[in-house]
């Protein structure tokens, strides 16, 4: 489909969270602890600058208090209470974030990822979809037009999760994400599951009976303590299943145009300033914009100058190393000309071509 924007969807929570474990102590003039807050933003501008977004916006919890506990107490229970150095770091970033013009967003009883969940659905009819987070509950959002971008070991290794590529990095399908944690569990989330299955044992009975439900439909085919384990577990894998599902119904109104990346320079400088942070280079949030613009247009009709074939991992037009699809350019009737050149394109450089004078190469 030919793309409006690419939107990349943050999991603010997740991301502050691992960057607070990553980075060392910092400090801001008046005392207060940073080293979260420019980790954040350290790893925003490289994901931009990598990433290349059109339209960018962040989501955070409000509470522990979700409409999860409502359906079931423990839920999150054995969760430490936040580091008090952490603690003011979540209402910085906020700062930060507003004075930079990046919109964040916050629902009570909601989580981060139903805010994502309820984003990436919106979109994904129109748009290109990035989740960038270090949960895999997220990964239950993929499909041909939303990936994951999942943090690993900290923040110094990310992998993107699509159909096609998620089974071969985490070793399970997109679709069976849901699944693992009804019978497995989550701890981290103090979801139940299953009372002595791990998520070893989850992803071999679903590569034997491929979802939760066609683990309970064979029941009485699973024999020995497993299967007694799991007939009196029913009741656990339907109630975790349910806890685990992202609500992609929350209310919010937004306009999702209203999400297009304009950095305020000026207003962010000042505000890293006040927090003692110079070193991080702010205009690297606007260079995709500037890259864009530079590309050469003829007549206003959505004709480039296609500098270099390319290849599958370089764009040809930006030179970017990334992943690229195959374009052919058509002639001024819309046809493929004789000896048309073929090349490799970016998302965000195909962005801004005349759909009418290219054609993606299945």
């Amino acid at each position: 489909m030919a793309y409006k924007g690419v939107l990349i969807l943050i999991d603010g929570n997740s991301l502050l969270h691992r960057c607070f474990h990553a980075f060392p102590s910092m400090k801001a003039p008046d005392g207060r602890p940073t080293n979260a807050v420019y980790g954040m933003l350290k790893l925003l501008i490289n994901v931009v600058s990598q990433r290349r977004p059109t339209h960018l916006a962040v989501a955070f919890d409000v509470s522990r208090n979700s409409f999860r506990k409502r359906e079931y107490p423990e839920y999150k229970a054995n969760r430490k209470e936040t580091d008090p150095y952490l603690i003011p770091q979540f209402c910085i970033i906020k700062g930060v974030l507003s004075s930079l013009n990046i919109p964040y967003f916050e629902k009570e009883l909601y989580e981060a990822d139903d805010i994502i969940g309820t984003l990436a659905v919106r979109a994904s009819t129109g748009y290109k979809v990035e989740i960038l987070t270090g949960d895999k509950d997220c990964i239950q959002l993929v499909n041909e037009n939303v990936s994951v971008l999942l943090m690993k070991k900290g923040v110094s290794q990310m992998v993107e999760c699509t159909p096609q590529s998620t089974e071969n990095e985490l070793g399970f399908r997109h679709d069976q994400v849901l699944s693992i944690k009804a019978l497995a569990g989550d701890r981290s989330d103090n979801i139940p599951g299953v009372r002595g299955v791990g998520e070893k044992t989850a992803i071999e009975l679903l590569r034997k009976y491929g979802t939760t439900e066609g683990v309970i439909a064979a029941i009485q085919d699973i024999t020995g303590k497993q299967g007694e384990k799991i007939r009196a577990g029913i009741e656990m894998i339907r109630l975790s299943q349910q806890l685990a599902t992202i609500f992609c119904k929350v209310p919010i109104d937004v306009d999702l145009e209203s999400l297009r990346l304009r950095i305020s320079q000026e207003t962010g400088i000042e505000m890293l300033h006040r927090l003692g942070i110079r070193s991080l280079k702010v205009d690297e949030l606007c260079l995709h914009t500037t890259k864009l613009a530079r590309i050469p247009v003829r007549h206003n009709t959505g004709r480039i100058t296609i500098p270099s074939t390319g290849s599958p991992n370089r764009c040809g037009i930006c030179a970017k190393q990334t992943s690229c699809r195959q374009y052919v350019e058509l002639n001024n009737n819309g046809k493929l000309a004789f000896g048309a050149k073929m090349f490799w394109g970016c998302d965000s450089c195909m962005l801004v071509l005349g759909p009418e004078y290219y054609k993606e190469i299945p």
